[in-house]
């Protein structure tokens, strides 16, 4: 069954999702399980990523769409830094997931106080994922998701798999829609500003 078309595009407001990670370990042994959260926050052109896990490792990262910007938020020894990353590999790992279809499916429940209902994605690849979305909003930003590129609806349950392996699994616990401060967006001033080949140097 096709989807319907969202209502509203999602222009300001952040989704809490909590996340599972279980990570892929060598030589067969069992897997590690973690846990932490994920918050996407929007506004307008503008959106930060956050991923919080409860063993300490951080990862943030803040897009300008309309000036083609990306930052990533790092503590290296103790020093902070924002580290300068490009846009086009973004928009690149998305494309690779375009052409996907979404079929609905019979399921439906209410999830972070949405309606949201089951649905089968199929990529070009063969490989297919099932998620629970809703349609009553959709991302302004092609690439807020970029295993949905484009996509019409927010994905409020769906899992992945990284280059390495480890899974994750979301599920969004809180969806809101209101307004966000600019400074959410802003490189804090005890950030200095790094290239990525810099970062990998301190990274040795």
């Amino acid at each position: 069954m096709p989807l319907l078309k969202a209502q509203k595009p999602f222009v300001e407001g952040s989704i809490v999702y909590t996340v599972n990670v279980e990570t892929a370990v060598a030589g067969g042994a069992d897997a590690k399980g973690y846990t932490g959260s994920y918050i996407v926050t929007m506004k307008g052109k503008q959106m930060r990523k956050e991923l919080r896990m409860k063993n300490g490792y951080d990862d943030v990262l803040i897009f300008n769409f309309e000036n083609n910007t990306v930052y990533s938020l790092k503590t290296v020894a103790d020093k902070k830094f924002a580290i300068q990353l490009n846009m086009d590999d973004f928009a690149s790992k998305a494309k690779k997931y375009e052409g996907y279809t979404t079929s609905k499916e019979d399921e439906e429940k209410k999830i972070a106080g949405m309606a949201a209902y089951k649905a089968e994605i199929g990529y070009r690849d063969g490989y297919t994922s099932v998620i629970f979305l809703t349609t009553e909003w959709r991302p302004e930003n092609k690439i807020a998701f970029e295993r949905f590129p484009d996509c019409k609806f927010l994905p409020l349950v769906f899992d992945y798999k990284n280059d390495n392996g480890s899974l994750f699994h979301f599920q969004a616990e809180q969806v809101t829609t209101s307004p966000v401060e600019n400074a959410e967006f802003r490189i804090p001033a005890d950030y200095k500003l790094i290239s990525y080949s810099e970062y990998q140097q301190l990274s040795r």
